[in-house]
Parts: C-alpha cells; sequence; structure tokens
C-alpha cells in the first residue's frame, strides 16, 4: 500500500469496527471461506485444526478473529501501524484467541525477515516460514504493484499446497468508480478487480488453478457526482456520507469477487 493509504487506515482504525459496510463484507468474506475450504469446520469440530495462516492487510483483525477458531495459527499483517494497534488491544481481552500473531509490515518480499522463521529460533537470517493459505480482504484494490505482490504473496505458500484466497469488489466498468466517494479516494490504485486482466496476472507469476468468481453482490451508498457528499453537512465517521433529517443517499449494487490460486 502507499504511503496516502496507511494515513487513512491509521485515521480510520479507531472507528473501523463500528462500521457496519466492514461489519458486512467481513461476514461475506468469512462465509465465502467456509464455502471454498469445507475441511476447515470439520477440523474445528474435530479440535484438529491444521492451517497456517498468512493475512495480509488485516485491518483490527475483524476477519482475522472470525477465521482462528478454525486454524492452527494465523500472522495478521497490515502495514497501518493504527490498525495492527487496534487488533493488539483487541487480543489483550481475555475472550479474544490465542493463536493471531499481530504483524506490522508490507510484503515485498516473501522471505523478509519480519516473517516469521522456518524454524523456531532460527533468527533473522534463515529461511522463512511458508503458510498454508495467504489470505487478503478487500486489499488488493490498494496496492499499486499488484502483480509484485501477488508474487511475493505466491512466494509465501507452502510448494505443491498452499492456497491463496483473495476477495475485492470487481471492476466492471466506469461505474465501479463509485464504490467509493470522492473523500475517501486517497490510497485506491484501481476500481476494482478485472477479472481477465487478475488471471492473466495471477498465471504470469507462477499461480496454478486460477480462478475467479462472483462470490456475493451487496449494494452500498455511492455519491451521484464525484464531490456530491463533500458539501452535504454533517458525515458520518466511517464512510463519510452525509446524515441527518432529510438526507437522500443514491444506492449502487457491486460484486464482490473470490479470487483464488494454488502455489504448484
Amino acid at each position: 500500500m502507499t504511503d496516502e493509504s496507511n494515513k487513512r487506515f491509521d485515521h480510520d482504525a479507531k472507528h473501523w469496527d463500528g462500521n457496519d459496510l466492514v461489519q458486512r463484507l467481513t461476514k461475506e468474506a468469512f462465509q465465502a471461506l467456509l464455502k471454498a475450504f469445507p475441511d476447515l469446520k470439520r477440523q474445528k469440530d474435530e479440535g484438529s485444526q491444521q492451517m497456517k495462516v498468512l493475512e495480509l492487510g488485516c485491518g483490527t483483525g475483524l476477519l482475522s478473529f472470525q477465521i482462528a477458531p478454525y486454524v492452527h495459527s494465523l500472522v495478521a499483517s497490515d502495514p497501518s501501524t493504527g490498525m495492527i494497534d487496534a487488533l493488539r488491544a483487541k487480543i489483550k481481552s481475555e475472550d479474544s484467541p490465542r493463536n493471531v500473531y499481530p504483524l506490522c509490515f508490507t510484503l515485498e518480499d516473501s522471505e523478509d525477515s519480519a516473517l516469521p522463521p522456518a524454524v523456531e529460533g532460527d533468527g533473522s537470517d534463515g529461511p522463512r516460514q511458508k503458510f498454508d493459505l495467504t489470505l487478503s480482504h478487500m486489499v488488493l484494490h490498494h496496492i499499486p504493484q499488484l502483480k509484485d505482490f501477488l508474487r511475493s504473496a505466491l512466494g509465501c505458500l507452502k510448494p505443491g499446497i498452499g492456497e491463496a484466497f483473495f476477495t475485492d469488489f470487481q471492476d466492471f466498468g466506469p461505474e465501479a468508480k463509485n464504490f467509493h466517494p470522492h473523500s475517501k479516494m486517497e490510497g485506491v490504485a484501481r476500481h476494482g478487480i478485472k477479472v481477465d486482466e487478475t488471471v492473466a496476472m495471477m498465471e504470469e507469476v507462477g499461480y496454478a488453478d486460477v480462478s475467479i468468481e462472483t462470490g456475493w453482490r451487496m449494494f452500498k451508498d455511492v455519491e451521484r457526482h464525484e464531490g456530491e457528499w463533500d458539501s452535504m453537512g454533517p458525515k458520518d465517521e466511517h464512510e463519510g456520507k452525509p446524515v441527518g433529517e432529510g438526507v437522500e443517499l443514491a444506492s449502487m449494487e457491486f460484486p464482490f469477487l473470490v479470487i483464488r490460486g494454488r502455489r504448484p
């Protein structure tokens, strides 16, 4: 992510968990993940959780906490110090999962010394841990160099079995730009994910069994024209949309993609 994105999310972190849209999207992503990996529920029921997960762009850990009971361990990473600080504060709660490990980190290299070592206690110079799953939710549209990110995420997976699971909204044409209001455009690298382009990119960097499908659809409030909300009275602290008596907002349905691939 860019410095602009990090500044925005540092600011938004204190209100993040109260954002209804974020909560709804997280719930949908979690259900899509359980559908994609049906063994997770069986393993949880049997107490035999096996999957080691690297989440890239975890925010305050909303999705991390939902997934944690189903997996062996989850490294929850985010480049925003504000988001990671919020996650660390939540982990201190007695009822929080004990297998979530926060990491303030920007993925650029799968062998970055910030990642856990392949062998515990092996120091910072040895090879890094490889994961059964790399996961990101609503992150890809913030990443300027998407191909480099996908390549690095692939390198974090266990050869032969590790899988990537990404979700984001689809770039279905010019109207996809409406997903973000003008006041939230800072740090947005693209207006959604283009299916054919992303499949080609993932295959080019080395993913096998690449698939992209619509995971769910959701309506959200949008500006009728760019900057409409900027001059419309008080705003909510979450999405920057106008609030108050008599406010009428436009709404648009957006498709959200489930993006998968495996490390050969």
